[in-house]
């Protein structure tokens, strides 16, 4: 059940960051809702994995911030992903997404598809690594 709503939400947020390269509020409310009705009635989750991701997302949020590298929306979106299935798991598809999107990037760079300015949506990439990542754990 809970692949089924996290590729759905991820299929629903890709698809709005793609067309519009932002994510709209009242979809993420809704789907952040959603995520937290789902972990209230399947709540398996320990203490230290709960702080853990707390401090993953409080971490994002301030490079959010700071840095301006990622958008509050892609922050929201992680902290869906850890609703739903975990801290360690979104952390690794976080991390299997960021590599993902360097590397499709950086050839696009290469091509000269896109500049060092553009835009890029981060969801897609988030999104197909949290569908992978459900699969293979």
């Amino acid at each position: 059940m809970e692949n089924i709503l996290l590729c759905i939400n991820m299929m629903v947020l890709s698809v709005q960051d793609i067309m519009y390269k932002s994510l709209n509020v009242i979809i993420l409310v809704i789907l952040t809702i959603t995520a937290v009705i789902y972990t209230a009635f399947n709540f398996n989750f320990s203490l230290p994995e709960i702080i853990a991701g707390i401090c993953f997302v409080g971490a994002l949020f301030g490079v959010s911030i700071t840095f301006k590298c990622i958008g509050i929306g892609d922050v929201i979106v992680t902290f869906i992903v850890i609703l739903i299935k975990g801290t360690v798991f979104a952390v690794f598809s976080f991390t299997m997404a960021t590599l993902l999107l360097g590397i499709v990037n950086f050839i696009r760079l290469v091509k000269k598809e896109i500049s060092v300015k553009s835009e890029i949506p981060f969801v897609p990439y988030l999104g197909i690594c949290a569908m992978v990542t459900a699969l293979c754990m």
